[in-house]
């Protein structure tokens, strides 16, 4: 995997620009669709190597979305997919769990970034559908073939007879999502930076980091008391969106913001301590969303306050 991700961004500067001609078009489309059919093959043969080949694929229908023109989109998804079946028929289940939904997602993250999507916006949405794909590919393998990916998995971790890595699985389905958008996100950032239009931050980013921070960390600190599967699931949520808004909060800036981050945190840290033992066995992990909610209601305040002294009247001399 290394070796392709070098190779292709020695190649970068001349293949990850804006496609305008039929043929362009048409020809970035059967160089992505290639790529992939090989890594279908690679993952075909070597199953375990699939989990960490199969974090390109995104990369490539990423930027058919990005560089080609929409129309083009479908066809590369059709072309894509059939070169792949074709090429590991005698193992499909790989193509169906690993190839398919990262196409999908790959071409989700390429067209929000079109639209201007801001950046968290973007990885999240995108991961959110990885996530779901990858439960629907779970259902439609078991319907099929009978196997249980999720024991398999497992299993191959020797994790199969304990009861909390099954109730964790979710959060790390989402964490492997969110590592395969971020991988894309991370490459394909520096190659959009010679593209003429950008995706411009938003103001309102403050606003929707800070208050996805509070509701996602906010009910997994309460699911931790009585659902220890959909409180881990949140908590993964909660400190992708803990992060954005401490990013938000050192961008501004504001002497108190840091000040109120460091008392609010120690504070919502004595209550995590004090409610430690009131959950059930396996749970306590979970309560670390109590400090996180720090930095969600900091930086909440800041795009209050921000926004409060914007609207005051000013006189100009």
């Amino acid at each position: 995997m290394v070796i392709l991700f070098i190779s292709m961004e020695s190649a970068s500067k001349h293949y990850f620009r804006k496609r305008l001609s039929p043929t362009e078009n048409l020809t970035f489309i059967a160089m992505m669709a290639g790529f992939d059919a090989i890594i279908a093959l690679i993952a075909g043969l070597l199953p375990l190597s699939a989990i960490f080949v199969m974090i390109l694929v995104p990369l490539t229908s990423a930027a058919v979305a990005i560089f080609c023109k929409g129309r083009y989109v479908p066809i590369f998804l059709i072309s894509a997919l059939g070169i792949c079946l074709g090429l590991s028929a005698w193992n499909i289940t790989n193509t169906i769990f690993y190839i398919v939904p990262a196409l999908l997602t790959g071409t989700c993250y390429g067209l929000l970034w079109k639209f201007g999507v801001p950046y968290p916006i973007n990885i999240f949405a995108s991961t959110l559908l990885s996530l779901g794909l990858f439960y629907l590919s779970l259902l439609f393998l078991k319907g099929v073939t009978g196997v249980d990916m999720v024991e398999f998995l497992l299993t191959i971790i020797r994790k199969q007879e304990d009861p909390l890595a099954k109730e964790i699985f979710p959060t790390f389905a989402f964490g492997y999502s969110l590592a395969q958008m971020a991988f894309t996100h991370l490459f394909l950032e520096s190659q959009l930076s010679r593209l003429d239009s950008k995706v411009i931050e938003k103001d309102y980013m403050t606003l929707v980091a800070g208050l996805s921070a509070l509701i996602f960390n906010g009910i997994s600190a309460i699911l931790a008391f009585f659902d220890t599967k959909s409180a881990y699931l949140l908590l993964a949520m909660g400190i992708y969106w803990a992060l954005y808004s401490g990013y938000y909060i050192f961008k501004a800036r504001k002497k108190w913001a840091f000040i109120g981050l460091g008392i609010s945190f120690f504070l919502l840290w004595l209550v995590f301590a004090a409610t430690y033992r009131c959950v059930p066995t396996g749970n306590g992990l979970a309560l670390i969303a109590f400090p996180l909610l720090s930095s969600g209601f900091i930086c909440f305040l800041n795009y209050v306050l921000l926004r409060k002294s914007q609207k005051k009247p000013t006189i100009e001399i």
